[in-house]
């Protein structure tokens, strides 16, 4: 299994020899997230929500303790239902606390509604969020309510000097924009391919024994798996954020 989106920890931490990823952790994100949240909106109240689901909740929860290492408490810290278009109950908690800050954990349609909504009542919301928000399309579920939110995901590879070649086919060949996971399934690939080629087979314990030991050549540039299966040589995650059109890095 080379995953490009699988950020769990649980996905490498289950003793199976055969999974490795290409992007970081919830783990890295919850703490980004925390420290961030803590130096950027003090004296804020800050609420943390989640889907209940592994990816959501797991986000929350790595959140909540940075945040809590920070001396932060959240207001709330509470679960909604996923794939609503009804988020009132979440809605009249956030109201409720008088929230400042919600962090969110889930995927980016859910998100979108509860942020639309909660705007009509709180409109200075800040939204924060993980990586399943790296999609325009977040906009489209959001509407100008999105514009401003943060969220954490890997370093944008179009502007990697080892993407460039890739890009530019990918652009050419298949009028298609490779942002979000596309370059790192692109990433995911090459290492696999080169394990292959180097073990001259593709059996399993061959091309998992040069995977573990071996350097790859990608569009992330040079990377390696520890003994989990995670990546090494890439930075884990950074912050962007949502403008009325597109998403930017934050400097």
């Amino acid at each position: 299994m080379m995953s490009p989106a699988s950020t769990n920890p649980k996905v490498t931490e289950s003793g199976y020899d055969n999974v490795f990823r290409v992007i970081g952790r919830d783990d890295q994100q919850g703490t980004i997230a925390g420290d961030f949240i803590a130096s950027k909106f003090p004296g804020q109240n800050v609420a943390i929500i989640h889907d209940g689901q592994a990816y959501g909740l797991g986000l929350a929860e790595f959140t909540k303790k940075q945040l809590n290492k920070n001396g932060i408490t959240e207001v709330i810290f509470a679960e909604f239902a996923p794939e609503q278009s009804d988020y009132k109950s979440i809605v009249d908690q956030l109201v409720a606390s008088k929230s400042d800050v919600v962090y969110a954990g889930g995927y980016q349609a859910d998100i979108g509604i509860i942020l639309r909504q909660a705007k009509k009542h709180l409109p200075d919301l800040q939204l924060l969020s993980g990586d399943s928000l790296v999609n325009e399309e977040f906009l489209v579920v959001a509407g100008e309510d999105g514009a401003g939110t943060y969220f954490t995901f890997g370093p944008d590879l179009r502007t990697q000097p080892e993407a460039q070649d890739a890009v530019a086919r990918i652009r050419d060949e298949d009028a298609y924009e490779p942002d979000g996971y596309t370059l790192y399934s692109y990433a995911a690939i090459q290492a696999w391919s080169q394990a292959v080629i180097e073990a001259k087979s593709t059996k399993r314990h061959s091309v998992i024994n040069i995977l573990r030991k071996g350097s790859f050549d990608t569009v992330l540039g040079k990377i390696g798996f520890d003994k989990n299966g995670d990546v090494t040589g890439v930075s884990a995650f950074v912050w962007y954020r949502f403008t009325d059109e597109d998403y930017v890095p934050v400097k």
